[in-house]
């Protein structure tokens, strides 16, 4: 005990910088953003998926491909994807790790297939929400869409193609994480922030069981928080900032038992 209770003082969280640390069995998690820090989880590739404490221990040059682009169309299409993933980071507000690992996979793909500059922003798009999933952040794929200007179809298909081309796999979506993420967008209470990810660290088994869509559940969490607290907000509005209908939103709660 003492000796996690050390470990959660010294340690920060990578994506939002907060000391709020909290263990869930073997699982070390930020208590304000819902970012896994560290965790067992691995890949079929049987790598661990990256927490910023790694990507400092190992050093800038593990996240950087040997892949060198062969041709100036290669060079271009590089370029311009380094450049559209860096901004989607700073937009985002993301850890420097994952543009590292980003750009690596891109470098990867180009040994897969030729990438033309027109699916480009699609496929950087797709390589930053598949690096948080990987890594655990909680970022809904709607803010992707929005920060990135590129539709949400277009990185679907992208993420599954880039699945399949380098033969990886994603931790499932960390339900508490969203969960305090939309809280915490709907400027919500500390007190009923945290409640909402009580609710959902309830509610995530449901999402198995009966194929419940993740964000959804979340946003469930959420209302049914706010409500508990007393809180001023209406089913469209968390709906809205989940980017899910009012609809939707009311069939999860109807779905859901807590």
């Amino acid at each position: 005990m003492l000796t996690e209770t050390k470990k959660k003082k010294e340690r920060t969280c990578p994506h939002c910088g907060s000391t709020h640390l909290e263990f869930e069995g073997d699982t070390l998690v930020c208590t304000e953003c819902g970012t896994v820090i560290e965790n067992s989880v691995i890949s079929s590739e049987q790598e661990r998926f990256y927490s910023y404490e790694d990507a400092v221990k190992k050093g800038r040059h593990s996240f950087t491909s040997q892949v060198v682009p062969k041709t100036r169309t290669e060079r271009r299409n590089l370029h311009l994807a380094i450049s559209l993933i860096d901004d989607l980071i700073n937009k985002l507000h993301l850890p420097h790790f994952i543009r590292e690992d980003a750009i690596k996979r891109y470098k990867q793909l180009m040994r897969e297939k030729k990438l033309r500059k027109d699916i480009v922003p699609a496929i950087a798009a797709a390589l930053v929400y598949l690096v948080c999933r990987r890594s655990r952040i909680p970022l809904p794929l709607q803010r992707v869409a929005e920060e990135s200007g590129v539709p949400k179809s277009d990185i679907v298909k992208n993420y599954s193609e880039i699945l399949e081309l380098l033969r990886l796999e994603v931790p499932p979506p960390s339900i508490e994480g969203l969960a305090m993420f939309l809280a915490k967008k709907a400027d919500l209470q500390p007190k009923t922030v945290a409640l909402s990810r009580k609710i959902a660290s309830k509610l995530k088994n449901e999402i198995s069981q009966i194929g419940k869509d993740p964000n959804g559940v979340a946003a469930a969490a959420v209302y049914t928080a706010a409500k508990r607290k007393g809180e001023d907000v209406t089913q469209e509005e968390i709906a809205n900032i989940a980017s899910i209908t009012s609809i939707t939103l009311r069939n999860q709660l109807e779905g859901l038992r807590y």
